[in-house]
Formats: C-alpha cells, structure tokens, sequence
C-alpha cells in the first residue's frame, strides 16, 4: 500500500471517528438539557448561555452577553 493510500485511509477513519464523537455529543446535549452552557469566545468574551444558566449562577443571559470572564468588571 503506498503512503497515500495509507493517508486516504487515515483521513477516512478520522472522518468517521468525528461523526461518532459528533453524534455522541449532541445526544449528550439533549440527554443532559439540565446543565448550563455558555457559548465564550477564545478571548473570554461571552456570547450566549442556555436558559438553565440563570438557574446555576443567578444571572440572566442579559446580564451575561457581552460579559468577559478573562477580564471580569
């Protein structure tokens, strides 16, 4: 087998092995809907937060958007 075909092969179960984790993810997602999630840029910037963070931290998602948590006021 030559090494592209051994790189085309590599690539082909990586794409698999994402769409696994993928799937597991989002059924993670649905299955756990109770958790907060807040949506943060890399710089710390916050850009959205599921309905349950109010719940969690006692702040509604106004309050958080636009929030930087690496930078905090």
């Amino acid at each position: 087998m030559s090494d592209a075909e051994k790189s085309q092969n590599q690539l082909a179960s990586d794409k698999l092995l994402h769409r696994q984790v993928s799937k597991k993810a989002n059924y993670s997602l649905v299955v756990r809907k109770e958790e907060g999630m807040v949506l943060q840029l890399a710089d710390g910037t916050i850009q959205a937060c599921s309905a349950t963070c109010d719940r969690i931290l006692g702040l509604t998602a106004e309050q958080l958007v636009g929030q930087n948590l690496l930078n905090p006021k």
